[in-house]
């Protein structure tokens, strides 16, 4: 565990513009939560970060399973999911649910990798 101290008088500084309402948003949240406006705003800004670094990954994995020729239709397009597993999720977490899995993120990620197959299948949800 690091023992360094932050120090916001040395932190690396970013102006951002905000459009209107958004400050106050931010606020609002910060006060629920009984967190500074920063600590919300920076979370918000490494939860959407790591979302998009997620989409891209599942992309990437559909690419690969297409172009590799798995084969054109699978009974149940979770289990190409679980083979490819491309976020690197805990093999506790690829419990399948009723129409997805039981885990809410990795159900998440699995609408994007599905919506993504379906279009490859040339399928319409």
């Amino acid at each position: 565990m690091s023992t360094t101290n932050y120090d916001s008088r040395t932190a690396d500084k970013f102006v951002v513009r905000l459009p209107d309402g958004l400050r106050s948003r931010v606020e609002e949240a910060a006060d629920q939560l009984d967190r500074s406006m920063n600590s919300v705003f920076i979370q918000a800004l490494r939860q959407y970060l790591d979302n998009q670094n997620r989409q891209e990954l599942l992309l990437e994995a559909l690419a690969a399973s297409v172009s590799t020729g798995q084969p054109k239709q699978l009974a149940d397009p979770r289990d190409l999911f679980i083979t490819a597993n491309p976020v690197s999720v805990a093999p506790g977490d690829l419990e399948k649910g009723c129409s997805g899995f039981v885990d809410h993120r990795t159900h998440a990620d699995y609408l994007i990798f599905l919506a993504g197959y379906q279009a490859a299948q040339g399928v319409e949800s």
